[in-house]
C-alpha cells in the first residue's frame, strides 16, 4: 500500500471538505461534544443533554454523507440544500425524541429504537447511489471502496491516536507536565470522531456511476474468502446440520444458542458471496454461482429450526423485543434465500430490503415495541385469570391506595389485605413480567384490569419508591402473596430505619478493645483481636434477630427482640431519635459488650423481622471473673 504524501493528504482533506462541508462540521460537533462531556465528567447531575446531543449529531454524518451522495446522482444543485435540510430535520427531531432524564418512563425504548435508526443510515450508505435499476457492477465497486476505505481508515486513525498518546506520556514522564487521564479519552473522541470521518471520505470515487465499467478485482479477496470464509461455513454449516438430525431423532427442543449460530451462519455466508460476486462470471470460478444457489438452498431447513427454536420459547413466555427481533431476522432471511434463487445476480435486493425490514419494525401496531407490549399484557391477564386474581376483566380484592402520599408513612396504613395466596413460582413469573412491562412499554396494556387509575398512581407512588420500582406498587394493587416467604426478589418488605445523628461522646477507657461497626448486614462475620491478643472474637448476625458472639468454642446470644420492640413501639419508622435510645448493653459470663448504634435498620415481611444491616460502634470488656 503506497503512502500518500503530506501534500497530497492535505490536498485531499481540503477537496474533501467541499463536497461533505455537513458531513465533517457534524462530525466537528460531536467530538467537541464528547470532550465536553470527558471534561465535565460527574460534575453535571443530568448527563441525558450531552448524550442525546452526540447520538443526534453521531446520526447526522451518515444522513449528511448519504444526503452529498444522492445529491451528486440526481444532479440538479437545489435538491442538495434540500436533501440537507431534511437530514438536519431529522438530526433535531431525534435529539428532543431522545428521553431528557430517566424519569420519563420507559427511556430505554428511545435509545433501542435510536439503534434501529443508526443500523438503516449505514445501510442507506451502502445503496443510496443506487437507487436505480441496474448498475449492479457499480454497486459491488462502491461497496468494495467503502469497506477498505474503512479499513484503511482504522489503520490510520489507530497509529495517529497511539502515536500521540506515546507522545504525551513521553511529556508526562520525561518533562513533568502534569497531563490529566481524561486527555486521553478526550484525544481519543477527536480522532475517532473528527479525523477518522473527515479521512474517510477524502478518498469517496466522485463519479459513482462509472464503477460500473471498472473490471478488474483484487484477488486477495476471493483468497481470503475462499481459503478462509467458505471453509468456516461448511464448518457451522456440519455442526448445525448434525444438531439438528440429533434433536429430531431424539424428539426434543431446540437449544436457544441455535439461533445465534444459524444467525452467524447466514451472515457469514451472505457477507462470502458478496465478496465473490464479481468472481462468479469469471470462467475459471462457475463454482462460485453453484455453492452460491446451494447455499441459499441449504439456509432453508436452518430458517426453520430458528423458527422452530424461537416459537418455543416464544408460546411459553411470550414476546418480548429480543424474540420479536429474531423472527424478524428469520422472516428477512427467508425473503432473502428465495429473492437470491430466482434473482442470483442482484445484491442491491440485501441491504436495501434489511434496511426496509428495520423501518418497518421500528413503528405501528405491527412494530416491536407495540406486539411485545400486547404480548406481554396479554400474558399476565392470563397468568392472574388463571389464578382466580382477575375475574370479568377486574383485579379482585384489588389493594386501595391512601388519596395522599407523603414521604414519610406508616406501613400498617399501606399493609395489604385479602391477599390473594399462589406459588412462589406463579409470583416469580406475575414479577417478572411486571418488571419487564415497567422497563420497556408501562402499564397501559393492564390498567383496564384496575378500578383506581394506576397512571396517576403511579406517578404520585415514585415520591416514596426508587426509580423502576413501580412494578411494586402494582404488585401491591394484585395484592399477591407468594406461599414462601422466602427472601427472593419478589417479596416486598416492610423496611425500618432508625438512625441518631447526635455526636455522642463515649468513654472507652474501661474496654479492652473498641471496634467500629459499618454497614454490617445479615450472615456478616468480623474478627476482632483483643489488645493482648488472648483470644480471636467472632459475631455474626442470624436471623430471628439475633446476634451470637463466639469465643474459647462457646457461643453468647444476643436478642434483639426486646430492643426493635421498644424502637417500633415508640418511635415512628425513619426517624432520627436519641443517641442513648440506640446503645445497648449486655453482660455475659466472662465479657461485657456495649453497642452503640449509629444507624439501625431491618425489614419486616408478615410477622417477620430481619436485620438488614448496621452502623456504629462495638465495645468490648473482657475478663470479668
Amino acid at each position: 500500500m503506497k503512502l500518500p504524501s503530506l501534500q497530497q493528504l492535505s490536498t485531499d482533506l481540503q477537496a474533501s471538505f467541499k463536497r461533505f462541508p455537513l458531513t465533517i462540521i457534524y462530525a466537528f460537533f460531536a467530538s467537541c461534544t464528547a470532550i465536553t462531556a470527558i471534561q465535565i465528567g460527574d460534575d453535571i447531575e443530568n448527563h441525558f443533554y450531552l448524550l442525546n446531543i452526540l447520538l443526534s449529531l453521531a446520526i447526522g454524518i451518515p444522513l449528511s454523507f448519504c444526503a452529498s451522495i444522492y445529491s451528486e446522482e440526481a444532479k440538479p444543485k437545489h435538491l442538495s440544500f434540500l436533501a440537507q435540510l431534511i437530514v438536519f430535520a431529522l438530526v433535531v427531531s431525534i435529539y428532543f425524541y431522545l428521553p431528557a432524564s430517566e424519569n420519563e418512563g420507559q427511556y430505554s425504548v428511545p435509545y433501542i429504537k435510536y439503534v434501529l435508526y443508526a443500523a438503516i443510515a449505514h445501510l442507506l450508505v451502502a445503496f443510496i447511489p443506487f437507487i436505480k435499476k441496474g448498475f449492479v457492477t457499480a454497486f459491488w465497486n462502491y461497496n468494495k471502496d467503502l469497506f477498505s476505505r474503512f479499513i484503511t481508515t482504522i489503520l490510520y486513525s489507530g497509529t495517529l491516536f497511539i502515536g500521540l498518546v506515546i507522545a504525551l506520556g513521553a511529556c508526562q514522564l520525561l518533562l513533568g507536565l502534569d497531563i490529566k487521564p481524561q486527555r486521553y479519552f478526550q484525544l481519543f473522541a477527536l480522532v475517532g470522531g473528527l479525523f477518522n470521518t473527515w479521512f474517510f471520505v477524502s478518498k469517496i470515487p466522485s463519479n459513482i456511476l462509472a464503477l460500473e465499467t471498472v473490471s478488474s478485482f483484487p484477488k486477495g479477496l476471493k483468497i481470503f474468502t475462499q481459503f478462509i470464509l467458505i471453509p468456516l461455513l461448511v464448518l457451522y454449516f456440519i455442526i448445525v446440520y448434525v444438531y439438528g438430525a440429533q434433536i429430531t431423532l431424539s424428539w426434543s427442543w431446540p437449544k436457544g444458542i441455535v439461533s445465534w449460530l444459524i444467525s452467524i451462519i447466514s451472515v457469514l455466508g451472505i457477507f462470502s458471496f458478496l465478496l465473490l460476486y464479481p468472481f462468479k462470471h469469471l470462467a475459471t470460478s462457475h463454482w462460485i454461482s453453484k455453492f452460491n444457489k446451494v447455499f441459499y438452498y441449504l439456509m432453508l431447513p436452518l430458517i426453520a429450526l430458528l423458527f422452530i427454536s424461537i416459537s418455543f420459547r416464544a408460546s411459553d413466555y411470550g414476546i418480548t423485543i429480543n424474540r420479536y427481533l429474531v423472527y424478524s431476522w428469520g422472516i428477512w432471511l427467508s425473503i432473502v434465500c428465495i429473492y437470491a434463487i430466482i434473482k442470483p445476480n442482484n445484491i442491491k435486493f440485501i441491504p436495501q430490503s434489511l434496511a426496509l425490514t428495520l423501518l418497518l419494525i421500528s413503528f405501528g401496531p405491527w412494530g416491536v415495541f407495540s406486539v411485545s407490549e400486547h404480548s406481554q399484557s396479554k400474558r399476565l391477564i392470563d397468568i392472574l385469570e388463571t389464578s382466580g386474581i382477575v375475574e370479568n376483566g377486574k383485579v379482585v380484592n384489588e389493594f386501595n391506595y391512601p388519596i395522599k402520599f407523603e414521604n414519610k408513612y406508616d406501613w400498617k396504613e399501606y399493609e395489604p389485605q385479602n391477599q390473594h395466596l399462589i406459588s412462589d413460582s406463579t409470583h416469580n413469573e406475575i414479577i417478572s413480567i411486571l418488571k419487564y412491562l415497567n422497563k420497556y412499554h408501562g402499564y397501559g396494556g393492564i390498567e383496564s384490569i384496575f378500578s383506581q387509575d394506576i397512571t396517576k398512581l403511579l406517578t404520585d407512588d415514585q415520591k416514596v419508591n426508587y426509580r423502576g420500582g413501580e412494578y411494586m406498587t402494582v404488585q401491591r394493587l394484585l395484592n399477591l402473596k407468594p406461599k414462601s416467604y422466602s427472601r427472593y426478589y419478589g417479596s416486598v418488605p416492610t423496611y425500618f430505619y432508625f438512625y441518631s445523628n447526635e455526636n455522642l461522646s463515649v468513654n472507652t477507657q474501661d474496654y479492652t478493645t473498641v471496634n467500629y461497626l459499618d454497614r454490617l448486614s445479615n450472615w456478616s462475620e468480623e474478627v476482632i483481636e483483643t489488645k493482648h491478643v488472648k483470644y480471636a472474637f467472632s459475631y455474626s448476625f442470624k436471623n430471628n434477630l439475633e446476634i451470637t458472639f463466639e469465643h474459647n468454642n462457646r457461643k453468647e446470644v444476643l436478642d434483639l427482640k426486646p430492643f426493635v420492640t421498644n424502637l417500633l413501639k415508640n418511635y415512628k419508622k425513619n426517624e432520627d431519635i436519641t443517641g442513648e435510645t440506640l446503645t445497648i448493653n449486655k453482660r455475659f459470663k466472662d465479657f461485657e459488650i456495649k453497642m452503640v448504634l449509629h444507624s439501625f435498620s431491618l425489614n419486616r415481611t408478615d410477622d417477620d423481622l430481619t436485620l438488614s444491616n448496621l452502623t456504629g460502634m462495638l465495645l468490648v470488656k473482657e475478663n470479668l471473673n
